[in-house]
């Protein structure tokens, strides 16, 4: 809250401090876009930026242009370290600044702020990347352009509120200690998520073995512990309609699709029970399979197929089994083999895939200690998204003045 109106004034952003200066980016900085023409790339060479670098945030694997063709863009701009890139085609807003030596050119799809003696080149980057500005930058973007995208012209007319130069450099340095935290969590869950991968391709075949547990997986197909499972919804009832994805297996199709797919007669479409397994026949290939275990019934496409395993299998073990690069790798197999032209793997060829499963108590303990693994990314991924709130609240109240800091 504002502690005392009086010290407060009436600008473009809403109420600021009465020492703060409101100004058009324009009015502070220059602004440029990149190349306009895509320049022939070369295997080594000067760094290419473009919008997946900012977006990402990650600079390590880039195109490359050459020394000619270096010089020549740099005649028109020169991308410093202390300067600000921002995408503005596509994906439009992200803020990036460039915090290290550097020596690359850049494409048109992004903007370029020139640093300047202004403004404390942190605080715009934060500034950029707030909700005030990217509000702003919405409402100046052309939305029915495609991809979508905002003029140069367009950002240099956005407002941007400027507080003594020293207190930009604390808001800074203050907001900078949560991307410090984000960053570390981030790092976290990648380290999480890199170990799952290598305890996946070890555990889930056998190389790695849980303690306590010696005897020999058996070689089985998919057919000998489970069976398909037909059943259409005749009577037309009005049940949650199921799409697969790749990495959340069945979810409700409105919400995946944001729009109904389907249409009203539902008739012809296949029941999928709780405790079963849907795949999507024609993309399979990309893992799309699903284990149901929310709704008592759910529906799928009629171009699904449906199963059911038997008591010698453990649901979890199995789903996760079913995930696993090996396993992908051989629906890829078979879907560029006999049933190519079908475009799709179906039950039949699907249910004589070769699988090695350990005894039920081992598939329960495995999947029990992936629980855990998740649990453990879960934790992390809930940690992230609490500081990115954290900052998103704490960035509203420095860059509009409402929270005040002290300056040393």
């Amino acid at each position: 809250m504002v502690r005392d109106i009086k010290d407060y004034k009436k600008s473009k952003i809403g109420l600021i401090p009465k020492n703060w200066d409101i100004k058009r980016v324009a009015e502070v900085t220059k602004v440029y876009d990149g190349t306009h023409a895509t320049p022939n790339y070369v295997k080594s060479g000067v760094p290419f930026y473009s919008v997946e670098h900012i977006s990402k945030n990650d600079f390590s694997k880039t195109k490359y242009i050459s020394e000619e063709v270096f010089h020549k863009e740099s005649k028109r701009v020169i991308l410093e370290k202390g300067d600000i890139l921002m995408t503005r085609i596509g994906d439009v807003g992200t803020a990036k600044l460039i915090d290290w030596d550097v020596r690359a050119s850049f494409y048109v799809s992004l903007a370029l702020f020139k640093k300047s003696e202004n403004f404390d080149s942190k605080y715009f980057e934060l500034f950029i990347n707030s909700n005030i500005f990217q509000k702003e930058i919405n409402q100046r973007m052309i939305h029915v352009a495609f991809p979508k995208k905002i003029n140069l012209g367009e950002i240099g007319k956005c407002y941007v509120s400027l507080p003594p130069l020293k207190e930009q450099q604390k808001i800074a340095q203050i907001l900078s200690q949560w991307d410090e935290a984000i960053e570390t969590t981030q790092n976290l869950i990648e380290q999480l998520q890199l170990r799952k991968k290598g305890l996946t391709q070890e555990v889930l075949t056998g190389k790695k073995r849980l303690a306590g547990y010696i005897d020999k997986w058996k070689k089985i197909s998919i057919g000998d512990v489970a069976t398909q499972f037909t059943d259409k919804n005749k009577d037309n009832e009005d049940i949650e309609v199921l799409s697969c994805t790749k990495y959340n297996g069945l979810v409700p199709s409105l919400e995946y699709f944001g729009r109904k797919v389907y249409g009203d007669d539902l008739s012809k479409y296949k029941i999928v029970p709780r405790n079963y397994f849907a795949y999507a026949t024609n993309h399979i290939e990309e893992g799309s399979i699903g284990y149901q275990n929310i709704w008592d019934k759910g529906l799928v496409s009629p171009m699904y197929t449906v199963f059911k395993t038997d008591n010698s299998i453990d649901d979890s073990f199995f789903f996760r089994l079913l995930k696993t690069d090996r396993m992908i790798y051989s629906y890829q197999s078979n879907m560029s083999g006999s049933i190519a032209r079908r475009g799709g793997l179906r039950w039949s060829v699907f249910e004589t895939l070769i699988i090695k499963i350990p005894s039920y108590e081992e598939q329960v303990s495995i999947a029990n200690f992936f629980d855990k693994v998740d649990e453990e990314i879960e934790t992390a991924t809930k940690k992230l998204e609490s500081l990115k709130q954290q900052k998103k609240g704490l960035m509203q109240q420095l860059l509009t003045g409402k929270k005040r800091v002290k300056i040393d």
